[in-house]
Formats: structure tokens, C-alpha cells, sequence
């Protein structure tokens, strides 16, 4: 088996060792975002129209003081960084379905390259 890879070009051993680490850093970003999507998901994290209420609430205000106007810039991050949250998400989504997938892409592609 071994000359054969050599005869192709290829050394299914490293191959599939890097495959494998592929596979297992997927699992591990899958399990971070995981983590931080959870945290996401808590009772303490504002919704998205709570925020944007009380954004609306200070838009309306004739005058804004400092503390106003820092409390606006706190709630426009705020959104910044749920919509951050949703896209990690999406990714997590997209990992775990990778991760998923990957054992039956590596076994098609070791009998891709026996035959």
C-alpha cells in the first residue's frame, strides 16, 4: 500500500492525519461558539426591541445630557454586538453540520483514493 501512494504522489498516512486534525478542529471551534452562543441565550442579555425601544425613547428626547448620549453609544453597540452573536450562531450551525459531515467525507475520500 505503501508504494503505491509513493507511485501516485500521495502519502495516505499524512493525508489522513491532517484530515483528521481538520476534523477535530472544527469539533473544537463548533464546542467555542457553542459556548458563546449559550451565553447568548441567557436572561440577562437584552432582546433586540428592548434596546431598540430605548434607543427610540432617547431619540425622542429634545436634549440629550452626557450621560444620554453615552448611554445611546452603549445601546448602539449594543445591537453592534447581538447581530455579532447571530452571526456566530450561523457559524456554529454551519460547523456542528461540517462536523457532522466530516467522518463520511473522510471514509469517501480514503475510498476514493483505495481504488
Amino acid at each position: 500500500m505503501y508504494c503505491k501512494s509513493l507511485s501516485r504522489g500521495l502519502d495516505f498516512p499524512r493525508i489522513l492525519s491532517i484530515v483528521s486534525r481538520c476534523v477535530a478542529l472544527l469539533v473544537l471551534f463548533s464546542i467555542g461558539f457553542s459556548t458563546v452562543a449559550q451565553a447568548a441565550t441567557s436572561n440577562d442579555i437584552p432582546t433586540r426591541s428592548e434596546i431598540q425601544g430605548r434607543l427610540g425613547a432617547l431619540g425622542k428626547q429634545k436634549s440629550l445630557t452626557e450621560a444620554d448620549k453615552l448611554t445611546q453609544q452603549d445601546l448602539t453597540h449594543t445591537l453592534e454586538y447581538l447581530d455579532v452573536i447571530d452571526r456566530v450562531r450561523q457559524e456554529t450551525a454551519q460547523l456542528k453540520q461540517q462536523a457532522t459531515q466530516a467522518p463520511a467525507k473522510l471514509r469517501q475520500a480514503a475510498d476514493d483514493w483505495l481504488r
